[in-house]
């Protein structure tokens, strides 16, 4: 996985409060070798473009002004800390543990079978739109004129009805953060595909 997708992930998992998505991405990085305070000052870069572009009425879809404004000083004393640390992740893994809190949502419960069906996600199409809200106004805002088509191995497929909340819709962050909330929500780890309905 490429440092931009790490990163992206790594900061959706934030944004939606998972975590134990995040934390996984980090244990990741470990096992592969990768260098913590490097990634650590990456992150910091995106952030601090992200808080550049709010101030400048350019929001993310991802993380909202005030998650930016309180991720930075966290991460920031998180890469001061890794000097003193004898666990070299353990201040990231800290800050994520700090910022996402103890509390989880429980998820919605899903079918017998244990995978998610159609049918659910169209009952509690409501709760995922009211989930996603929080995270990224605009985006609820188009799943609110979409709909879901299918459920089938996997994949969650939905339907928008106009071109640009189709393009919008499936962006990489923007499915990455409709896959975080689907799995947050229905505790089953999906793929999000977007296509352009007729009305």
């Amino acid at each position: 996985m490429s440092e931009e997708k790490t990163i992206s992930g790594f900061l959706v998992a934030l944004g939606t409060r998972d975590r134990k998505e995040a934390l996984g991405i980090i244990a990741e990085l470990v096992k592969n070798g990768r260098d913590i305070k490097t990634f650590l000052v990456d992150t910091l870069h995106i952030l601090e473009s992200i808080l550049v572009g709010s101030v400048m009425g350019k929001p993310t879809d991802v993380l909202s002004e005030q998650d930016v404004r309180e991720l930075i000083p966290r991460l920031t004393r998180a890469y001061a800390d890794l000097r003193i640390s004898p666990i070299p992740q353990l201040p990231l893994e800290l800050a994520v543990v700090e910022f996402c809190g103890e509390q989880e949502s429980a998820p919605v419960p899903v079918s017998r079978d244990g995978s998610l069906s159609l049918e659910q996600l169209t009952e509690h199409w409501q709760d995922f739109i009211a989930a996603a809200n929080p995270f990224n106004h605009s985006v609820a805002g188009f799943l609110r004129s979409a709909r879901p088509k299918a459920v089938k191995n996997g994949i969650v497929t939905i339907e928008a009805f106009y071109p640009f909340h189709q393009e919008k819709l499936a962006e990489v962050k923007v499915t990455q953060l409709l896959e975080t909330v689907l799995k947050k929500l229905f505790g089953e780890k999906v793929k999000v595909e977007i296509v352009l309905g007729k009305k």
